[in-house]
């Protein structure tokens, strides 16, 4: 049987590597399309194939795109020449471009530099970080300060007495609320969660870099956008004065509804307790210990009720400390200049970094601290903000923040998008719910929260639809 010539052009489909079937003889076929060979190039003007040009050979930048007219890889077509590539020296005995190997060293030595750099400043920072939180460890002068780790916490659950009239209730997907640990597969929280983290904006943080406010970050990758920040008033001047690490987080019906912020830290207390002064915050939220696994978390920023702390003319005291099963309810009183502020702190001592949260004992201390938010005889909620923190303000704190936003949400307007509400926090403070098992925990803990509705009810009609992207 004789060759078949079916005369296909370049780029053309359906030859046979077993017959010569393109046009050109410079062409081959290779899966099934007809292609320039190694030695060619493909000529767009005249659609065609020639050979590649050697070195300081006359090429046209026009016709083919620069790096496939020239013989060699390391060729380009410069002012109609086939010449080396920036950093590749010609060598002739091979007629071919090479790698200058003092470019790629000198290209080395100065990567070598600039991470040697690096490393000696995070070291230094870390040095200095440890420094003075062993200082705090170590000073008995005043008081017998515990350490613990403060996490991030966030309120407002609405009552369930409150959702008595319900629409339609979509829970098919949603992991069972008693499940030890979240089933993420269930729901394909795992690419949600990855998309979330992809979506995630990113803004300036120029006043947290500033070198006078470095030391009042507890984590230096963890710093507040600028946009969103929580501004003190300056002290006279001094630089770095207005700066805390904190965020105004949006809630449901409030603009500043919460304010994100780390665990304080010892050079950090008077910024703190100006913040909470400045800001009429009434509710601090606690989400953390001050250790955990022998790390320091957040450092003890309130006193025993036999003492009062002073930072210049603001004088704190603890009035009273109730302990409950899981969590400390403290009254804070803050005076200054004859004027007196009461805060509330709620203290969650459940949650730490690596356990996974019990929804029923969560959603009952967010409802606790509802209840002092929204006082039954007035049925108002109050807004003033509420400072939540855990030790780095963006992983326990997002996932409360979250919870109780998503618990509104369901509530008010039957609606509910958790990775959207997720990604809105995410605009006012990096990394808002900061793990894939918290992000899975806040679906827990709608989960049970809608049993515990349906149980209320008597009805399995509610009124949830979930809207994942």
């Amino acid at each position: 049987m004789g060759l078949t010539f079916l005369d296909i052009p370049y780029d053309g489909q359906g030859c046979d590597v077993s017959y010569f079937q393109c046009s050109t003889e410079e062409a081959v076929c290779i899966n099934n399309k007809c292609s320039c060979g190694d030695n060619y190039f493909h000529d767009v003007s005249n659609d065609i194939c020639k050979p590649k040009i050697a070195f300081n050979g006359i090429c046209t930048e026009e016709a083919v795109s620069n790096s496939r007219q020239c013989k060699t890889n390391q060729a380009i077509c410069n002012n109609n020449i086939c010449q080396c590539k920036s950093g590749v020296i010609y060598e002739g005995s091979t007629d071919s471009c090479t790698l200058n190997i003092f470019v790629v060293l000198s290209v080395v030595f100065i990567l070598i530099g600039v991470g040697f750099v690096f490393g000696a400043i995070y070291f230094c920072r870390a040095s200095i970080r440890k420094l003075i939180s062993n200082y705090g460890q170590d000073n008995n002068s005043s008081s017998d300060h515990g350490y613990e780790d403060l996490a991030e916490l966030d309120t407002r659950v609405p009552y369930v007495a409150d959702y008595i009239t319900l629409g339609q209730v979509n829970t098919a997907n949603i992991p069972d609320a008693d499940e030890t640990r979240p089933t993420v597969t269930d729901r394909n929280l795992s690419d949600e969660f990855r998309l979330l983290q992809e979506k995630s904006p990113f803004h300036p943080m120029t006043v947290a870099k500033a070198s006078c406010n470095c030391i009042k970050n507890r984590q230096e990758n963890i710093l507040p956008f600028d946009h969103s920040r929580v501004k003190l008033k300056s002290l006279n001047g001094q630089e770095g004065s207005d700066y805390i690490n904190a965020n105004f987080i949006p809630g449901y019906s409030l603009k500043y509804e919460y304010i994100a912020t780390q665990g304080p830290m010892l050079v950090t207390f008077d910024d703190f307790w100006r913040m909470i002064w400045e800001q009429n915050a009434d509710t601090i939220v606690m989400l953390t210990k001050l250790f955990e696994n022998d790390e320091r978390m957040c450092d003890e920023y309130w006193p025993d009720e036999s003492e009062t702390l002073k930072f210049d003319d603001m004088i704190i005291s603890l009035k009273s400390e109730a302990h409950f099963s899981n969590y400390v309810e403290r009254v804070i009183q803050v005076t200054k200049q004859g004027e007196v502020k009461t805060i509330h702190q709620f203290c969650y001592m459940k949650w730490s970094t690596m356990e996974c949260q019990e929804t029923s004992t969560f959603l009952e201390f967010l409802n606790n601290v509802r209840d002092y938010k929204k006082p039954e005889q007035s049925g108002k909620v109050s807004e003033r903000p509420m400072v939540v923190h855990c030790s780095d303000g963006i992983g326990r704190t997002g996932t409360f923040i979250a919870v109780d936003i998503v618990l509104q949400n369901y509530s008010n307007d039957y609606v509910v998008d958790i990775s959207n509400i997720v990604l809105e926090m995410r605009n006012y403070r990096s990394n808002m719910v900061k793990t894939e098992s918290q992000y899975a925990f806040i679906h827990r803990c709608f989960s049970a929260f809608n049993d515990t509705v349906t149980e209320k009810t008597g009805n399995e009609n509610g009124a949830y639809v979930d809207t994942h992207t």
